[in-house]
């Protein structure tokens, strides 16, 4: 059995808290206020973080997460939102972080930015991962169906089904599976033979299909047997006699039908040559066409020089035009690569910078803990925007 309890939880720029940060220790802890001031959405900051929802199930398409303004509208679309909660599971500490951030881009030949969509970032103890992985590091903690009838009080009642409700109860009071009660008793042991290998829920589907199989046909054999007796009247008023004798005429046509086809087979050897000659004579005009437009092919190679001549000139012109500019090109691209290496070593002078800023420059007093930690995530914002 996992045990996890909440050490720390930290929202920056989540709904209606810029900075927050609420250090749980582990214990518990009661969170009160007034109404609209931010209880629910100190849940709705640990469910997006582990499954992008908010208490309620709402997707990140459904929700706005961002601070909002007296208008509703978002108030900083530069600011990134994060949440990150500390974990003590099973005695160690975990760290699950999530961030939200939308980008923003100046197309060519604008000089206003548009939006082009969100992005999110995945830390599990500091280190980024993909979504996936980090889905599936949250799922090895809990899953979402078990962490919600954990933490809302009305999710078992209200967003489950039934028979979902009732596997949860006789899980929590360690009912015996059917198959163990229908072996306390001997009046099962016909249904145990009946199943098989089969569970009972199983079983139950495939006697229900069965039962739909039998109502079906008991539905379809009155009007089989009506059209067997409709058939059964037809065929009374048949003479069979009269039709056995004219089958056995019209067999007799036949037979005569196929020996005049042998016999005709036979005698065609005439007609297959009169095709071979006319055959032949096909391809023999193919050849005489083929030898007159060599001919005048011969001919007319005389006149082609002067324009293989010409076209030779205009590819010379052409090559050395293309010549230039490569030149002109290469050129250029020296001059990018240039940009390129000037650019790399800006950003490898900026990635180097750390945070120096821990004292205070009027009294040179170490900063508070929150002060420190807000100028140092205001040290490394201004550090990735550079």
């Amino acid at each position: 059995m996992t045990n996890i309890k909440i050490k720390k939880l930290t929202l920056e720029n989540f709904k209606c808290h810029k900075n927050l940060t609420l250090d749980f220790i582990g214990t518990n802890t009661a969170i009160y206020g007034d109404n609209a001031t931010g209880k629910t959405s100190i849940y709705d900051a640990l469910t997006w973080l582990l499954f992008g929802k908010d208490s309620h199930g709402n997707g990140e398409k459904n929700i706005e997460i961002k601070p909002l303004n007296m208008l509703g509208e978002v108030k900083d679309h530069n600011a990134i939102t994060a949440v990150e909660a500390t974990l003590i599971v099973n005695g160690e500490d975990i760290t699950l972080k999530r961030t939200y951030q939308e980008v923003w881009s100046t197309k060519r030949g604008s000089s206003e930015a548009t939006y082009d969509g969100n992005t999110s970032e995945y830390y599990v103890d500091g280190v980024p991962c993909k979504k996936f992985a980090f889905s599936d590091k949250v799922n090895e903690l809990v899953d979402e169906d078990t962490f919600r009838m954990l933490t809302s009080v009305s999710h078992f009642a209200n967003n489950i089904t039934g028979q979902d409700r009732r596997s949860v109860l006789f899980h929590v009071a360690n009912v015996m599976e059917d198959a163990q009660i229908m072996t306390t008793d001997d009046r099962f042991k016909p249904l145990i033979v009946g199943m098989g290998h089969l569970s009972p829920d199983d079983y139950k589907k495939k006697l229900l299909a069965e039962k739909r199989g039998l109502v079906g046909a008991k539905t379809e054999i009155p009007a089989r047997i009506s059209e067997c007796e409709k058939t059964i009247q037809d065929v009374e008023g048949l003479a069979f006699n009269k039709a056995k004798a004219e089958v056995e005429n019209l067999s007799s046509q036949r037979d005569n039908l196929e020996s005049q086809l042998i016999s005709i087979e036979h005698n065609s050897a005439a007609d297959r040559k009169r095709i071979e000659i006319r055959e032949a004579q096909v391809e023999l005009g193919t050849i005489e066409n083929e030898n007159r437009a060599f001919r005048a092919s011969q001919n007319m190679g005389a006149l082609n020089v002067q324009m293989i001549k010409e076209d030779l000139s205009k590819s010379q012109l052409q090559l050395k035009d293309k010549t230039s500019r490569l030149t002109v090109l290469g050129s250029t691209l020296d001059g990018y690569d240039k940009d390129i290496a000037a650019s790399r070593e800006r950003w490898i002078s900026t990635n180097g910078e750390t945070f120096s800023g821990g004292t205070c420059p009027t009294c040179e007093q170490p900063l508070p803990p929150l002060q420190l930690q807000a100028a140092t995530n205001a040290f490394e914002v201004q550090k990735r925007k550079r």
